[in-house]
């Protein structure tokens, strides 16, 4: 099933749901939100850098198997929201992921231009930080159900590195520090959509994708989030969800070559006070 046929059963269905609420959603009301979470992904990291002075490929590494990093984290959340108008509106959301570890290895790795062997002991990093800035209208609207296309961008920062004895293109083994970074910048399109079972309760999802080339780097990213929300009053909610997040970076360029691939996905609560 292609991204283009989920975004449009997700849109049918929230469509074929009942509006017959009789009081409006504190979602629909509010002009300002903000929103305190905790994500509990499971991730998955796996990179690759060939090295450029010799064009050979290098190894692809998996930072969870091969180098011991953590796979399941809790990560703070933050998100702020604002409607222009009845149909409009705007988020800016924020996380981090900062991840290092130390491992002796079991297995040989080509990582640039540094050649790590079976047996030496490693320090390693990998870590992101996510910025996610959204526009969205609303096509569809009524007190108890909302659905609207929007028009997003993500940046992700990447920190990456390897650490430890080292031979450098077939040179003398020496302490060797290979450390990339990359500021990722995709575009997004997307849907979302709201509906509340009575002013309470209420239901939502959202999903953006975008392939994009530039140059010589090209990218992807899926982003796909729904929860359920308990309304306490106007202002204050809280909202269990579920997210995931699948990034693949390509880059033959002269800052870097090679791939990255990034996949999180798990629960996540969020508290949220709205105006």
């Amino acid at each position: 099933m292609t991204i283009l046929t989920r975004c449009s059963l997700l849109s049918l269905a929230l469509l074929a749901l009942p509006a017959a609420a009789q009081t409006q959603s504190p979602l629909e009301t509010q002009r300002y939100w903000f929103e305190l979470g905790a994500f509990m992904p499971n991730v998955n990291s796996s990179v690759r850098f060939d090295n450029k002075n010799t064009g050979r490929p290098g190894s692809s590494v998996d930072f969870e198997d091969d180098l011991d990093l953590a796979d399941r984290r809790t990560l703070p959340t933050l998100l702020f929201g604002t409607r222009f108008g009845d149909n409009w509106r705007m988020e800016f959301e924020y996380f981090e992921l900062k991840r290092t570890g130390s491992r002796t290895l079991s297995r040989d790795i080509s990582f640039g231009d540094a050649d790590f062997t079976v047996g030496t002991s490693i320090n390693s990093e990998f870590s992101s930080k996510v910025y996610r800035l959204s526009g969205g209208y609303s096509f569809y609207k009524t007190p108890t159900t909302e659905i609207g296309g929007v028009l997003g961008l993500h940046i992700t920062d990447f920190i990456i590195g390897l650490e430890g004895q080292a031979s450098v293109n077939g040179g003398a083994v020496a302490l060797r520090s290979e450390r990339k970074t990359q500021l990722a910048p995709l575009p997004t399109l997307g849907l979302y959509g709201s509906y509340a079972f009575t002013p309470a309760w209420d239901i939502s999802g959202r999903a953006d994708y975008f392939t994009v080339k530039i140059d010589q780097y090209k990218g992807r990213l899926l982003n796909l989030q729904g929860a359920v929300r308990y309304h306490f009053n106007p202002t204050w909610s809280l909202a269990l969800g579920y997210r995931y997040d699948d990034y693949k970076l390509d880059g033959d360029g002269e800052d870097w070559t090679g791939e990255v691939k990034y996949r999180f996905s798990g629960p996540q609560f969020t508290l949220r006070a709205g105006f």
